[in-house]
């Protein structure tokens, strides 16, 4: 996982984190249709498509750090999970709302 792009990485956590219990797959194709386009064009996609075609290490661009929208979800997931623990329960994130995890 350390070897992939961060931003695909928290875009894949993000999706399953959103998507576990969910059983509307026009809802979880959506979403997953969202998170892609905000992975496309950017340095890390460009810079795994370099690895993914073969390019030699000489050529291939290093990751940046993750970008600072994915940042903003991993902080409110964790003040979530804070939330949670205090009042004694579990909450799935999705996007900007808080809902009650799946039992």
């Amino acid at each position: 996982i350390a070897a992939r792009s961060p931003d695909s990485t928290a875009a894949v956590k993000r999706l399953l984190d959103a998507t576990y219990c969910e059983a509307d797959d026009r809802r979880k194709l959506h979403l997953e249709t969202a998170l892609q386009r905000r992975l496309l064009g950017g340095w890390n996609q460009l810079a795994s498509a370099a690895r993914g075609l073969g390019a030699p290490p000489l050529l291939q661009p290093s990751f940046a750090a993750r970008s600072d929208e994915w940042l903003a979800e991993a902080d409110a997931e964790a003040e979530a999970e804070v939330r949670a623990m205090l009042d004694g329960g579990e909450v799935e994130v999705r996007g900007d709302e808080v809902s009650e995890a799946c039992a």
